[in-house]
């Protein structure tokens, strides 16, 4: 596995992208790999450091699934795609056990604007998860809060598609996020979310009666996100 400083490397500068840029990162295939920028940093590594970074970022990257793995997926019914890596199937039989359908390509492309790492087969929940565990790291409460923000606008919108506001990084939600930020006590309330409860807020029927429950919509930072919203005139 890549040592601690790859890792932080890898997530917070963006230093992976996709295989193959005129395809979508969920495309077949076409996992995450090295970018120029993280190539140029290897390259810039003492020769014996350059080898020994190198080789542990590929082989964390394409490490091929175990007989065990492939066995325990083949048991729940997945269609292992051909060339699959460890981490990839992984993603599979996680999104099968918590029965999470896959990220769609505009969660995907947030996750990948903040320096995610994950496979073509991420789950939705999952990808969530990792998001907000990724933005809670220290020196990146702004980006967090903008995050928290973005979601919360999205419940007051419905998510609706034809939404003003697309992102996390648009000006009204970047304003709310640095005035949410002089107060420690919303930035603390944000910490206590947990990733995949951003996916929607409060309590919500879906069509076939099943009762869905998302994160709370009682919290001082969802009052105060959803109060300045409102001020701004985005909903």
């Amino acid at each position: 596995m890549p040592s601690p400083q790859t890792r932080y490397f890898l997530t917070d500068s963006r230093l992976v992208e996709r295989r193959d840029k005129t395809k979508p990162v969920e495309s077949e295939g076409n996992g995450l790999v090295l970018s120029a920028k993280g190539l140029a940093l290897l390259e810039s590594l003492p020769p014996s450091k350059r080898r020994e970074e190198r080789s542990s970022v590929a082989q964390a990257m394409a490490e091929p699934p175990t007989e065990r793995q492939l066995a325990y997926a083949r048991d729940l019914g997945i269609a292992i795609p051909a060339d699959v890596t460890k981490q990839e199937l992984s993603d599979l039989i996680d999104g099968r056990l918590q029965k999470d359908k896959p990220a769609a390509s505009h969660f995907q492309a947030f996750a990948k604007r903040f320096g995610v790492v994950f496979t073509q087969y991420v789950g939705k929940k999952s990808l969530f998860d990792r998001l907000f565990t990724h933005l809670t790291r220290p020196g990146r409460e702004e980006d967090m809060t903008a995050w928290f923000v973005f979601r919360v606008y999205r419940e007051l919108v419905k998510g609706r598609a034809d939404a003003s506001i697309k992102g996390p990084d648009d000006l009204p939600i970047r304003e709310i996020a640095r005035v949410l930020l002089e107060d420690k006590s919303v930035v603390q309330s944000i910490r206590r979310y947990q990733g995949r409860d951003l996916v929607w807020f409060g309590e919500w029927t879906s069509p076939d009666g099943t009762v869905h429950y998302g994160a709370s919509n009682q919290t001082i930072a969802y009052k105060r996100a959803s109060s300045l919203l409102r001020e701004k005139g985005c909903v």
